[in-house]
Parts: structure tokens; sequence; C-alpha cells
């Protein structure tokens, strides 16, 4: 499975979105999150939008909605981020997200692989939205390339 986590800045504020693919490039499954926090440093929107998902993905594996055992590639865009999860470690002001997201890992019983990307294929939509929208579909409507 294919997993790709983006995150944007929109007029309403934040928003995370996942959306997880089959091996053979069907969607599985795809939501969006609106990250409430106010006061975010660089960073911090990316980690919450990371936590999240996996969090939501491991929560659906357990539950019988995805397999536990199929290995997982996870698809970030963040160069930096990509950087402390290969390290296993961030600078200290992004610490507790981080090692929620370390929790994370770890308690997903499917093999994770992360992997940086230039550009998601990250939806962001909910599983009830009818019509798809791509990230680059959206950025072109906030005029942002």
């Amino acid at each position: 499975m294919k997993l790709y986590i983006h995150n944007k800045k929109t007029p309403e504020g934040y928003v995370a979105a996942m959306t997880l693919y089959s091996n053979k490039g069907n969607v599985l499954f795809c939501d969006t999150h609106r990250i409430r926090e106010t006061e975010l440093r660089k960073f911090d929107m990316g980690l919450l939008a990371i936590e999240w998902a996996i969090r939501t993905f491991r929560i659906k594996a357990q539950n019988g909605e995805f397999s536990e055992t199929e290995k997982v590639n996870v698809y970030i865009c963040s160069k930096t981020i990509y950087d402390w999860i290969c390290k296993e470690t961030s600078p200290k002001e992004y610490i507790d997200t981080f090692m929620r997201i370390q929790m994370e890992f770890s308690l997903c019983s499917n093999e994770l692989e992360i992997i940086r990307v230039k550009n998601s294929k990250a939806l962001y939509r909910t599983a009830k939205d009818k019509e798809e929208s791509s990230i680059s579909d959206l950025l072109k409507e906030f005029d942002v390339e």
C-alpha cells in the first residue's frame, strides 16, 4: 500500500490530507483533518499531519479495515522531516510531536517505509466527497505553484 501525507495553509486555516492507495493505484481511503493549533512553528504543521495520518491508518488497520501485514510506503514532501525520521531525532522544540510520531510508528503492525517525494498524491477530500481533487488542483485554486 502507498500512504501519501500532505498539509497546506488555506484561508480557513491549516489542513492535513492523507490518501491510501493500493499497490495497483486504487484509492482505498482518503480523509482530511483541520489542524486547530494557531501558534505553529515552521515544521509543526507537517509533523502534526504525519502524526494524525499514521494514527488514523493504524487504528483503521487494527479495526480490520486494512491489512496489518502488508508493507506500507509512506510518502512525505518535507526533506527536513524526512531527515529527522531517518535519524530518529529532531530539534528539541519539536521533540514532543516527534516522539508521538515515533510512538505511532512503533504501535503500527505494518512494516512502514518512509519515502520523500517532491509532489504528493494526497487528495484533499474525505471519503464522503464524490468529486476527487488532487493537491495540484487545489493549489491552482489558491494561485500557489
